[in-house]
């Protein structure tokens, strides 16, 4: 009793000063250090716009933000995770000196994985942790299990469209195939995805988390944004698919060694709490994605 009400006060911290980003287990993320890692990376450029565009744009700004604070959180409640279960590193103390007294792979690693002066060993050695545990199962041709979806979408020309868009259909959910239909195939389509396979760049939206009939808003780099309405979702097993693993960047393979991790090592993996303001964790993809309606 006495440990879950010490997990509740450090998650029920006021705004971003006092309290815990996340509780893993016997350990916690602060809030504090993940906005010391917000502070310290290039701050998210908000597109050049007109002053009809501006608050789309600010909105746009603010969402990546967001999203960037949710993995920033991930990747502490992974190095928790990984620490917690005793996973050895797959690289020797020589070999991490020399990679980090390599500017090049330092520039990489801090802009494909958000990395900072603080959390850069962290960040690789994790990031090898997680790739060796991809690696052996590609090799033993272990499956993975994880959430899929079939989805239909819809493109809009703003995240203030598609979340005023979002609120409609929720009241009027008959009104999406009016809307899809009137898309065409120019802007609406239909799919699936799964997150141990083609479709892990999709893990962060929290598309996986989401019920048959939910629709997710997914923002887009240039200020536009996706609709989606969730049509099924189903648990699948499968070995890990080379050529796309091959074509995925070091964040997804990551994503997917998470869910190997969590998979393989069971009750050894501490639990997650997170708290509200960055998301919810979901167990299935091992990562904090957007609660219901975050953004």
């Amino acid at each position: 009793m006495a440990a879950a009400a010490v997990g509740l006060l450090l998650l029920a911290g006021c705004g971003g000063q006092v309290g815990a980003a996340a509780v893993v287990g016997a350990g916690s993320a602060s809030s504090a250090s993940i906005e010391a890692q917000r502070s310290a990376l290039t701050s998210a450029t908000t597109p050049s716009s007109g002053a009809g565009e501006l608050l789309s744009a600010d909105r746009a700004t603010q969402a990546g933000q967001v999203a960037q604070d949710r993995t920033l959180v991930t990747y502490a409640i992974w190095h928790e995770q990984l620490r917690q279960a005793g996973t050895p590193v797959p690289l020797t103390e020589a070999e991490i000196n020399s990679i980090l007294a390599d500017t090049a792979t330092t520039d990489q690693i801090t802009q494909l994985l958000l990395a900072t002066p603080d959390t850069l060993r962290d960040r690789l050695t994790d990031t090898a942790t997680l790739q060796r545990m991809v690696s052996d199962a590609v090799t033993a041709g272990t499956p993975v299990s994880g959430p899929s979806v079939d989805y239909e979408l819809i493109n809009v020309d703003s995240l203030e469209i598609a979340l005023a868009a979002r609120s409609r259909y929720t009241a009027d959910p008959g009104s999406w195939a009016t809307d899809l239909a009137a898309a065409g195939s120019d802007r609406g389509s239909s799919g699936s995805a799964s997150a141990a396979g083609p479709g892990a760049a999709l893990i962060p939206t929290g598309v996986y988390s989401a019920g048959v009939g939910d629709f997710i808003v997914v923002p887009a780099g240039n200020s536009t944004a996706t609709i989606v309405r969730i049509t099924a979702h189903s648990m699948s097993s499968a070995p890990l698919d080379v050529s796309t693993l091959q074509q995925a960047g070091p964040a997804v393979v990551n994503a997917i060694g998470a869910m190997l991790l969590n998979q393989t090592t069971g009750a050894a993996v501490p639990p997650v709490e997170v708290n509200p303001r960055f998301g919810v964790w979901d167990p299935a993809v091992a990562q904090v994605v957007p609660a219901p309606a975050q953004l």
